[in-house]
């Protein structure tokens, strides 16, 4: 570690000088801006600093930094909507999870942390290769967009590699999933609570532009005309928190299953955190995010209960996780239903009026199948459908680029996820897409049945059918879940821990008092 010791007893005096009037300065800076009340100034020297602290903790150990990295994340968006949607805030969280992938691959070379190859890494590696070259596509206006394109798409590709170290043991899985289970009820029970005070929580009195409508917006039900607001939490967009709420289920569920079915502590925290998301779920006002949790926990508890250690007897623990699991939401969502009837119950009635088959305002059939499926269509009827018109002219967040390049916003894309690549770039890239897609399910499923029987059954089914979901029926729908960065973050460690859960399991269960009396079989 760096100190004023590490300099020559001759050069220490000229040190400590510097070091004093750097802080008098900055000092003498933060007092003016707070007597001419600009406060922003004061935020921008507050986030830099917490981004110079972070990478600094990163470079001195990794592991550690990659909690503060989780943490910037997640919370990242709250800082741009006070700070006007300034994009300088956006990159801070690329140029931490750069400095990780420095980190883990010096520990690698240091022989510190175990390498991993994913057998589905040829075909990613030919897809982002062709996401480069459709970066020149002659099509595109500018090759700055091929860069946004594969930024968005792969550039987290790299915490696959992270999380596959990140997880040694037991211990390490219970860190990383409570860290992540308590940060999503954090942002679940922020979400509530802006539904049931108004948008005006959490959000700036006047919000930038360009995100205005995506932090505000209301629905009405068709049938009763209510009208709801929906909730964006920390985040800039209602859609955003709305998946995040779908990731924090999967998250909830799968981590209920892990540590019941290892008799950890901290089981009550993951019933209440479970109890918080699913209430978010409901107050988001997202049809998707409510179908999708619904669906993923029958899959997810179904896939539990026959992947269980039939063989050591051990199964009613899956079924009592199961069983706690429900009358923890179901105790959370009656209680805040309950107690403020107004804010839940035109969620509810948008739900009611929208997805029952017997409501003359039925929909889900729409929305689920026939929408997608012609906008995949119409991506066909673009002029450029067979070459593309290049990476990134339809990604999340190409109007930004627009800006900087003083141009107008290129309107080539269509809300299918599959429609939207073969927009961007072509026939042999919706090919591409599915191949690395596909190969990615399949060895992800090897995997999971490799695990059956075994304690880390419910932690391998849960990655897996996140990465399914996200890759399949969410990206059918729309590319936007997929690009998002948390999303796109999680998948990806998630993936990571899959494969490593096999070397854990062959290294033995946790040591701990509730494993004493348990029998070699159940590993």
């Amino acid at each position: 570690m760096l100190s004023i010791r590490s300099f020559p007893q001759k050069e220490q005096t000229v040190v400590s000088f510097v070091v004093a009037g750097g802080g008098l300065l900055l000092a003498w800076l933060l007092a003016n801006w707070i007597a001419e009340g600009q406060f922003q100034e004061l935020i921008y020297v507050v986030l830099a600093g917490a981004v110079c602290l972070i990478s600094g903790v990163i470079i001195q150990n990794w592991r550690t930094g990659f909690y503060f990295f989780l943490f910037w994340v997640v919370f990242e968006d709250l800082a741009r909507k006070f700070m006007g949607n300034n994009m300088a805030i956006y990159f801070g969280k690329d140029v931490m999870v750069l400095l990780i992938y420095v980190s883990l691959y010096l520990a690698i070379r240091r022989r510190r942390d175990m390498a991993f190859r994913p057998p589905f890494l040829i075909p990613i590696v030919i897809m982002i290769w062709f996401v480069v070259i459709q970066a020149f596509n002659p099509y595109s206006p500018s090759p700055v967009y091929g860069g946004l394109g594969l930024k968005v798409d792969f550039l987290y590709f790299g915490l696959m590699f992270v999380g596959y170290a990140l997880m040694r043991t037991d211990e390490d899985i219970r860190r990383f999933i409570i860290v992540s289970l308590s940060l999503a009820a954090g942002v679940s029970l922020l979400g509530i609570i802006q539904s049931i005070v108004g948008p005006q929580f959490l959000n700036p009195a006047t919000l930038a532009p360009e995100i205005a409508e995506l932090g505000q917006l209301q629905k009405y039900t068709p049938i009763s005309h209510r009208m709801l607001d929906l909730p964006s939490s920390v985040f800039v967009s209602s859609s955003r928190f709305a998946e995040f709420e779908v990731l924090a289920m999967i998250l909830g569920i799968g981590t209920a299953g892990y540590m019941l079915l290892h008799q950890m502590r901290g089981r009550k925290l993951v019933w209440a955190c479970l109890g918080l998301i699913a209430t978010g779920v409901i107050v988001s006002g997202s049809r998707g995010a409510f179908i999708m949790s619904i669906v993923s926990a029958i899959v997810m508890s179904a896939g539990f209960i026959w992947g269980a250690p039939w063989r050591t007897g051990q199964v009613y623990r899956t079924t009592t996780a199961i069983r706690r699991s429900v009358l923890a939401i179901t105790a959370c969502v009656v209680l805040v239903g309950a107690t403020y009837p107004d804010a839940f119950g035109s969620k509810w009635a948008y739900y009611t009026e929208t997805l029952l088959p017997s409501s003359e305002s039925f929909q889900l059939g729409i929305r689920a199948w026939s929408y997608p499926l012609a906008n995949l269509e119409l991506a066909f009827t673009e002029q450029h459908w067979l070459a593309g018109n290049g990476a990134g002219t339809a990604t999340l967040g190409l109007q930004y680029v627009a800006r900087y390049l003083h141009q107008r916003m290129p309107s080539v894309g269509v809300e299918s996820g599959y429609g939207t690549i073969v927009a961007e770039m072509g026939l042999l890239g919706l090919f591409l897409w599915l191949l690395w897609t596909s190969t990615l399910i399949f060895y992800c499923g090897r995997v999971v049945l490799n695990l059956r029987q075994t304690r880390m059954f419910p932690l391998a089914f849960m990655a897996f059918w996140y990465a399914f979901i996200q890759l399949f029926p969410q990206m059918f729908a729309t590319i936007n879940s997929y690009q998002d960065y948390i999303v796109n973050a999680y998948l990806w460690l998630f993936v990571g821990m899959l494969f490593r859960l096999p070397e854990i399991m062959a290294s033995g269960p946790i040591a701990g008092p509730a494993w004493v009396n348990e029998s070699a079989g159940d590993r």
